[in-house]
């Protein structure tokens, strides 16, 4: 659970929430956190995609699990990471032209 905006470095992610909160994402500018927020239903799959990470997106879609405000809330949520053979990916010979 990460309460601050973020984009996460991998390759993809597909995240389903079935109790609890939905995460919550926006669009940031700059770097900052998003003016406007919205928030998955339950069940709903949310795919994020990122192929490479720099420091300080300009503007990217941003996300992050919900605020509990000091409550106590049980929240359950799917995570499937795309998984990359670190062997392969540094051979050069597997880059396509």
């Amino acid at each position: 659970m990460c309460p601050k905006f973020h984009v996460d470095s991998i390759t993809a992610r597909l995240i389903c929430t079935y109790r609890g909160l939905g995460t919550q994402y926006g669009i940031s500018e700059l770097g900052e956190d998003p003016k406007h927020l919205y928030i998955h239903s339950k069940l709903a799959f949310n795919f994020a995609q990122r192929t490479f990470m720099p420091t300080k997106p300009r503007v990217d879609l941003l996300h992050r699990s919900p605020p509990t405000n000091g409550k106590e809330e049980t929240r359950l949520i799917m995570v499937l990471d795309h998984v990359i053979d670190q062997k392969k990916s540094l051979d050069p010979s597997l880059i396509q032209k």
